[in-house]
């Protein structure tokens, strides 16, 4: 039975948000800070609950993932990116590289790589 849109990930599909989101930096060390569920859109939830509390056929929104990560290539400076990866789709659906003066939550960072 597929999860209900408002569950959380599963370890197999954080697994798979990760693995996605490795092939887009393959030449790159990549530190992931959080994957969690992207909510689907309001409306099409509203939708689908309305449909599932009917007890009717209902069209269930695709699983998303948002995925927080560092992409520390050849400079070693780690620049924070942010996409969402559509778990039904298995692609990514959106991508943002996060501006500089910006800055994520903080997190303890320990390289797996020389200085």
């Amino acid at each position: 039975m597929a999860p209900h849109p408002l569950d959380i990930l599963s370890i197999e599909e954080t697994a798979e948000a990760r693995d996605i989101v490795a092939s887009f930096h393959r030449d790159a060390v990549l530190s992931f800070r959080e994957i969690y569920l992207e909510e689907p859109p309001k409306r099409q939830l509203i939708e689908f609950l309305a449909a599932e509390h009917a007890g009717k056929d209902a069209v269930r929104p695709n699983r998303t993932a948002l995925v927080q990560y560092d992409v520390v290539e050849s400079d070693r400076i780690p620049h924070y990116h942010e996409s969402v990866i559509d778990l039904d789709e298995k692609k990514r659906i959106s991508h943002a590289v996060v501006d500089e003066n910006q800055h994520a939550g903080l997190t303890m960072y320990v390289p797996s790589y020389p200085l």
